[in-house]
């Protein structure tokens, strides 16, 4: 009975911290979108650039200090983590993504199927027509009529990017400390 507390537990505190992550990415989503609207070209970019920069450093941080938190600081700081406290690193790491996909995705669906002109049908209508005939897809093919197929892959792609990037977090740095030479 125990271990089913720790773990509803551990899903509730993965929960809130992925609202922080999720709500990170659809301001960043919202504010690009809000870029689009704007005629100049270099602003819109910049803007872009700039937001995408503050997302992806910003959502690594934010995963790597959810993950430090849940496990605490190692008994032995020389020694770093055990091998089970980074496994358990890993999986909540895993699961913080799992429901920071979820809002994502559900953002991204709702940006594609109610706001017309967003930045996902568009880079879609230009790498068809980049693609010409090289890909066939159902003639009138539009994201507004698939919303399941929006939310799957979004979801997919957000969770497969978290759940690398927890691998990737949950593993060992060592501090390589450097005395000088007496």
């Amino acid at each position: 009975m125990e271990d089913k507390e720790k773990g509803s537990s551990s899903w509730i505190e993965a929960s809130e911290r992925g609202l922080a992550l999720g709500m990170l990415s659809v301001c960043c989503l919202a504010l690009k979108q809000l870029a689009t609207g704007i005629e100049s070209a270099l602003v819109q970019n910049g803007a872009g650039i700039i937001l995408w920069v503050i997302e992806f450093f910003g959502c690594i941080l934010l995963l790597r200090r959810a993950m430090l938190l849940h496990v605490g600081e190692p008994a032995d700081p020389e020694a770093g983590y055990d091998l089970l406290e980074r496994y358990d690193m890993y999986r909540f790491g895993r699961r913080v993504c799992t429901c920071s996909s979820f809002i994502m995705a559900a953002a991204t669906t709702f940006l594609v199927v109610y706001v017309p002109g967003n930045i996902f049908s568009t880079a879609f209508q230009e790498s068809l027509e980049m693609m010409g005939g090289s890909l066939a897809l159902p003639d009138g093919m539009v994201l507004e009529d698939r919303p399941g197929l929006v939310f799957i892959s979004q979801f997919l792609y957000c969770w497969i990017y978290g759940s690398i990037l927890s691998a990737i977090l949950s593993r060992p740095f060592k501090v390589i400390k450097i005395t000088p030479e007496q």
